[in-house]
């Protein structure tokens, strides 16, 4: 059967050194993350997502004054330490959104690896090639 993946970066691909450091402070982890749906279920989970979507999020889409299938709001901005012990909205919608992805015969996938410390010896083209590659090898295997 058909499936289609929905991947996404997480993390930064930069080198780290600290969260302290002046200039290599993004973040110490780089990965993919993502769903997979049978084919045939993508048309019915986008339009339940949208609706979702707008229900979760109508305040800023209204402030936003964009057409709500142009708008979008970073994962990074969203799912904030602050925003999920905050909002108990975020944490349902969270849990339906998982719950209707297993539902529909899907499944959640991700890769993240820590980056190495030494600056120098960063290649982010390799990083990315290797994660690229193994989100690719855990797909084939389901």
């Amino acid at each position: 059967m058909l499936h289609l993946a929905y991947v996404d970066e997480f993390g930064h691909i930069g080198p780290f050194l600290s969260a302290q450091d002046a200039r290599y402070k993004t973040h110490p982890v780089f990965g993919l993350g993502g769903f997979v749906l049978p084919y045939h279920r993508v048309r019915h989970f986008s339009t339940w997502f949208f609706k979702l979507k707008n229900q979760l999020l109508q305040f800023e889409l209204q402030r936003s004054g964009d057409h709500p299938a142009r708008w979008e709001k970073k994962g990074s901005s969203l799912y904030t330490v602050k925003n999920v012990n905050k909002y108990e909205e975020l944490r349902k919608a969270t849990f339906r959104l998982l719950n209707k992805i297993r539902k529909l015969g899907g499944f959640t996938i991700h890769v993240g690896v820590e980056k190495r410390r030494d600056v120098n010896k960063h290649d982010s083209k390799r990083l990315y090639h290797y994660v690229l590659r193994e989100v690719i090898k855990r797909l084939d295997q389901e």
